[in-house]
C-alpha cells in the first residue's frame, strides 16, 4: 500500500487551480526521492507562473521507555530518555530527562519534535509480590499472659495483601487453630478456647494478593508464658 500526500494540499486557499504538477503531483516516501516539486499555472498573455516546494523526510525521533517493570516496596525505579531538540512530558507533569518512579502505575511519555509531532510510549510499573512476601514480618515470639505486651502473634496488613489465612500445629503435627472471620492473629488459644502450654510451634500461613496470586510461608513461633 503505498503512502502518498497530496502535494495540492500545499497550495494557499486562492492559488489558480489547473496548474500542473512536475515530477508529478503527490510524493510516495517508498518511491519518489526528496528534493524540489514545481507547480507550474500557464498564462496564454504572461510568462508561465511557478511555485517551488521543497520535501524533505525527517526521522522521528527514537526513544523506548523498555519492558514493564517490577518495583518492591518502598523502593524506586527511573526512567531516562537522552533526545535533543524535543520536549518532553512525562505522565506526571514534569518536563525533565529523568521519571523517579515511587508507586506502581502506568508511565508515559509524550516526545514533541521541532515539528510538532507527537510521540508516545508507555510502560508499567507492577509491585514485586516476590519482595512483598519477603519483606512480610512474622514475628517468632510472642507472650499471651495479659500484660498486654506481645499478647498476640500474626501478620500485620499490607499493601496489596488482601487475606491471609493462618494454621497453627503443635509438634505432633495436630491442627490446634485457624483464624476466622479475617482475623490476621493468634492469642494462644486452640480451637476449643483453651490456653495452650508454653513451646514451640508450627504456622502455616497462606497470603493471598490483590493480584490473585497466592504464597505459602511456614515456620515456627514460641509461646512464652
Amino acid at each position: 500500500m503505498k503512502i502518498q500526500s497530496a502535494l495540492n494540499t500545499l497550495l494557499s486557499s486562492d492559488a489558480t487551480i489547473g496548474g500542473q504538477w512536475y515530477p508529478n503531483a503527490a510524493f510516495d516516501p517508498q518511491e519518489d526521492p526528496i528534493g524540489s516539486f514545481y507547480y507550474t499555472i500557464d498564462d496564454p498573455y504572461c510568462p508561465p507562473d511557478t511555485a517551488r516546494f521543497e520535501v524533505h523526510i525527517y526521522s522521528e525521533p527514537i526513544f523506548d521507555l523498555g519492558q514493564d517493570r517490577l518495583l518492591c516496596p518502598g523502593d524506586t525505579t527511573q526512567f531516562t530518555l537522552s533526545i535533543s531538540d524535543v520536549d518532553l512530558w512525562w505522565s506526571d507533569g514534569s518536563s525533565q530527562p529523568v521519571l523517579v518512579v515511587t508507586e506502581p502505575g502506568t508511565i508515559w511519555v509524550d516526545v514533541t519534535d521541532m515539528y510538532d509531532c507527537h510521540y508516545v510510549d508507555s510502560a508499567v510499573v507492577v509491585t514485586d509480590e516476590a519482595c512483598l512476601i519477603e519483606h512480610l514480618y512474622i514475628p517468632s515470639v510472642f507472650s499471651p499472659n495479659g500484660d498486654n505486651i506481645n499478647d498476640t502473634w500474626g501478620i500485620h496488613p499490607d499493601a496489596g495483601i488482601e487475606q491471609a489465612e493462618i494454621q497453627i500445629f503443635d509438634r505432633w503435627g495436630n491442627n490446634i487453630f485457624i483464624n476466622t472471620a479475617g482475623s490476621l492473629f493468634w492469642d494462644g488459644r486452640a480451637k476449643d478456647g483453651r490456653m495452650v502450654p508454653p513451646g514451640v510451634y508450627v504456622y502455616l500461613i497462606k497470603v493471598h494478593l490483590a493480584s490473585g496470586s497466592v504464597y505459602l510461608r511456614k515456620g515456627d513461633v514460641t509461646l512464652l508464658k
